[in-house]
């Protein structure tokens, strides 16, 4: 059963994880199970030492695990246009040793295959990030 909506969507809104939690982003929410759950890094995020990142992992190939994503039911559910929301930005750093090509989903949290959906047409392209991270947006 989906945990309800609990969180309001806003203009402005930022996940930081400087609570040490993954702010309620999860993989598997269907009871798959995952190798690489989303977890809290205590250092090392956009600002550097002491900020807090949320770390994805992907396994590649195919099944649990294999392709790099997360879900959100409670801060980041919502009406994005009746709430004003016209871009999505994020600092990434890719750690992998894979090029990445990024988008993002919406879809009705409802048990089972979605039925209203919405994704970004173009993927944005994430190279090989060394030293520091990169903010990318999706408009």
């Amino acid at each position: 059963m989906l945990t309800p909506r609990a969180f309001a969507l806003s203009v402005g809104q930022i996940d930081t994880f400087e609570d040490g939690t993954t702010q309620n982003w999860v993989v598997g929410l269907l009871g798959a199970p995952h190798a690489n759950p989303p977890i809290n890094v205590s250092s090392g995020g956009p600002s550097g030492v002491d900020d807090n990142y949320l770390r994805l992992t992907a396994v590649g190939g195919a099944g649990p695990g294999s392709r790099l994503s997360t879900i959100n039911l409670n801060q980041w559910a919502g009406d994005y246009i009746t709430d004003g929301i016209t871009a999505i930005s994020m600092d990434l750093y890719n750690q992998g040793q894979t090029d990445l090509y990024l988008r993002l989903l919406f879809a009705d949290p409802i048990p089972g295959p979605a039925t209203n959906l919405a994704f970004s047409a173009n993927a944005i392209y994430s190279c090989l990030l060394v030293v520091d991270g990169r903010r990318l947006s999706f408009p």
